[in-house]
């Protein structure tokens, strides 16, 4: 992280050093070509012109601070001074399209300011023809996350549904939560299976799963989708396993949870 910093504070420093040797050729020409003629005329068209470039190269600067500081922030999983310096960055006539924007994003959905977070993807979005935008499968996936995580089912699936299958096991699970929610079990648990099979170990579609199979009743292909939990050999979490173990008659069904995804790229 530290060397992305750097990498990115100079990509800043570089232009503004150009910029300052801009202004200071420029200055030092006119103070020579004034200074045999009017001594004061010449040191006062050369700090003029220092003083003009400075206050010129001011906002460029504190621009390029606040977004460095932003980064740092987002390296530090410091969620809510990033979120901050990112809107400061936009606020200081930043570009809001591209990286910047889709981190501010990031660190929203950290915040589970899933509103928030899905107007700062969209603004992050370069545009495309006909009012399209151009984003990553993660960054799709993102927003489907965003909406479903505000309830917007219809448009959470339809978000989530335009990411092919086998980009990451959650798009299938919030697939399967959708359907879920919605009544259609075996739907569902097809698509909490598809997940796992893209992901053996993903814990949160197990879960959901075995839930779903328990209230429906089949509990036999509740402990199969148990035993084959992660292959053989796969450090497992005994723990979580031991939660979704059959337990007495009433209380074998796992209580109704979600999990929380932020998905980078």
């Amino acid at each position: 992280m530290s060397m992305q910093l750097f990498t990115l504070g100079l990509s800043y420093l570089v232009p503004l050093l150009f910029a300052a040797s801009g202004i200071l050729i420029v200055g030092r020409l006119t103070f020579d070509r004034l200074r045999l003629r009017n001594a004061a005329a010449a040191r006062g068209a050369f700090a003029l012109i220092f003083l003009a470039g400075a206050a010129a190269a001011a906002p460029y600067v504190r621009r390029a601070a606040t977004l460095v500081s932003a980064e740092h922030a987002f390296g530090r999983a410091d969620w809510l001074t990033a979120a901050d310096r990112y809107a400061s960055y936009a606020r200081l006539r930043g570009s809001s399209v591209g990286r910047a924007g889709a981190r501010r994003a990031l660190a929203l959905m950290n915040l589970r300011r899933y509103a928030d977070a899905e107007a700062a993807f969209l603004a992050s979005f370069p545009r495309a023809e006909r009012g399209t935008f151009r984003a990553s499968p993660n960054e799709v996936l993102s927003l489907g996350l965003c909406r479903y995580y505000t309830g917007r089912l219809d448009a959470a699936e339809r978000t989530v549904r335009a990411v092919s299958p086998g980009v990451s096991p959650i798009r299938d699970y919030v697939l399967g939560r959708i359907l879920d929610r919605r009544g259609d079990a075996n739907a569902a648990v097809a698509a909490f299976q598809t997940s796992l099979a893209a992901a053996p170990c993903f814990y949160p579609a197990l879960y959901q799963l075995v839930r779903v199979l328990r209230r429906e009743g089949r509990e036999t292909e509740a402990h199969a989708a148990l035993e084959s939990f992660c292959p053989p050999g796969t450090r497992q979490n005994r723990a979580q396993l031991a939660s979704l173990a059959p337990r007495p008659e009433g209380q074998g069904i796992p209580p109704e949870k979600e999990f929380y995804f932020v998905q980078e790229d």
